[in-house]
Protein backbone atom coordinates (compact mmCIF):
# COMPACT_ATOMS: atom_id res chain seq x y z
CA UNK A 1 0.00 0.00 0.00
CA UNK A 2 1.91 3.76 -1.13
CA UNK A 3 1.82 5.93 1.43
CA UNK A 4 -0.36 9.01 1.16
CA UNK A 5 1.89 12.58 0.55
CA UNK A 6 0.62 15.57 2.15
CA UNK A 7 1.08 18.75 -0.92
CA UNK A 8 3.00 20.64 1.77
CA UNK A 9 5.00 17.86 3.81
CA UNK A 10 8.49 19.73 2.25
CA UNK A 11 7.58 22.84 3.60
CA UNK A 12 7.78 21.88 7.25
CA UNK A 13 11.26 21.97 8.09
CA UNK A 14 12.00 25.44 6.14
CA UNK A 15 8.55 26.84 8.18
CA UNK A 16 9.85 25.16 11.66
CA UNK A 17 13.56 26.99 10.92
CA UNK A 18 11.83 30.44 9.46
CA UNK A 19 9.88 30.59 12.75
CA UNK A 20 12.45 29.37 15.34
CA UNK A 21 15.20 32.16 13.93
CA UNK A 22 12.86 34.82 13.98
CA UNK A 23 11.62 33.54 17.79
CA UNK A 24 15.43 33.37 18.89
CA UNK A 25 16.76 36.36 17.12
CA UNK A 26 14.27 38.80 17.86
CA UNK A 27 12.11 39.74 20.87
CA UNK A 28 8.80 41.35 19.26
CA UNK A 29 7.27 40.39 16.64
CA UNK A 30 4.39 42.10 14.72
CA UNK A 31 1.74 40.05 13.00
CA UNK A 32 0.78 41.49 9.24
CA UNK A 33 -2.45 40.81 6.88
CA UNK A 34 -2.58 41.30 3.28
CA UNK A 35 -5.79 40.34 2.11
CA UNK A 36 -6.12 36.54 2.68
CA UNK A 37 -2.55 36.49 3.58
CA UNK A 38 -1.61 36.76 7.80
CA UNK A 39 1.98 36.35 8.73
CA UNK A 40 4.66 37.92 11.13
CA UNK A 41 7.34 39.86 10.63
CA UNK A 42 10.03 40.91 12.88
CA UNK A 43 10.78 44.07 14.35
CA UNK A 44 14.03 45.32 13.96
CA UNK A 45 14.67 47.54 17.33
CA UNK A 46 13.89 43.89 18.85
CA UNK A 47 17.25 42.43 18.18
CA UNK A 48 19.01 39.99 20.25
CA UNK A 49 22.89 40.67 19.38
CA UNK A 50 23.59 37.96 22.06
CA UNK A 51 21.50 35.07 19.99
CA UNK A 52 22.71 36.90 16.43
CA UNK A 53 26.75 36.85 17.67
CA UNK A 54 25.90 32.38 18.23
CA UNK A 55 24.21 32.58 15.19
CA UNK A 56 27.00 34.33 13.57
CA UNK A 57 29.11 31.32 15.79
CA UNK A 58 27.66 28.60 14.44
CA UNK A 59 27.70 29.72 11.14
CA UNK A 60 31.42 29.72 11.08
CA UNK A 61 31.91 27.02 12.98
CA UNK A 62 29.56 24.93 10.31
CA UNK A 63 30.59 26.29 6.84
CA UNK A 64 34.14 27.57 7.83
CA UNK A 65 35.56 24.68 9.73
CA UNK A 66 33.01 21.70 8.80
CA UNK A 67 32.38 21.04 12.40
CA UNK A 68 29.64 18.71 12.73
CA UNK A 69 26.19 19.99 13.75
CA UNK A 70 26.53 17.91 16.92
CA UNK A 71 29.95 19.27 17.96
CA UNK A 72 28.19 22.99 17.04
CA UNK A 73 25.57 22.87 18.94
CA UNK A 74 27.52 21.62 21.97
CA UNK A 75 29.81 25.19 22.17
CA UNK A 76 26.90 26.89 20.93
CA UNK A 77 24.75 25.45 24.16
CA UNK A 78 27.28 25.71 26.32
CA UNK A 79 27.75 29.44 25.11
CA UNK A 80 24.22 30.42 25.78
CA UNK A 81 24.39 28.75 29.53
CA UNK A 82 27.54 30.82 30.01
CA UNK A 83 26.23 33.82 28.60
CA UNK A 84 23.02 32.91 29.94
CA UNK A 85 24.16 32.36 33.57
CA UNK A 86 26.47 35.78 34.10
CA UNK A 87 23.04 38.05 33.90
CA UNK A 88 23.44 39.51 30.22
Amino acid sequence: MAEAQSPVRGDVIPLLAAYFAMNTLFSATRAVELGALRFELPVWSSVDPIAVGITVLALGLIFGRSWSPLRTLGVCAGLGLVVGSSGW
